[in-house]
């Protein structure tokens, strides 16, 4: 069970992406890209599924969409402040 604290525990590769923050900028874009993508399809279709499985229609999918749609804007916005900001 210990390969889930993979970077929490690895202090190496804490450092580096300490030392690199555009690397770490970058998947939190590439995150946020997928997440809206994801958001965006929901909201148009109406469809949806959780990560259970469970299919949303209609409105709770597209409040599922709109949700997952702010989160990737906000690990975009993230991601760029790394890249940009340092």
């Amino acid at each position: 069970m210990t390969n889930f604290l993979l970077l929490a525990d690895n202090d190496a590769a804490n450092e580096w992406l300490k030392d690199n923050p555009a690397v770490l900028g970058g998947i939190a874009i590439l995150i946020g890209l997928m997440l809206l993508a994801f958001g965006g399809n929901s909201i148009m279709t109406g469809k949806a599924r959780t990560k259970w499985g469970i299919e949303l229609t209609g409105l709770m999918a597209r409040l599922h969409g709109g949700f997952l749609a702010v989160v990737g804007l906000a690990a975009m916005t993230f991601g760029l402040f790394k890249v940009f900001g340092g």
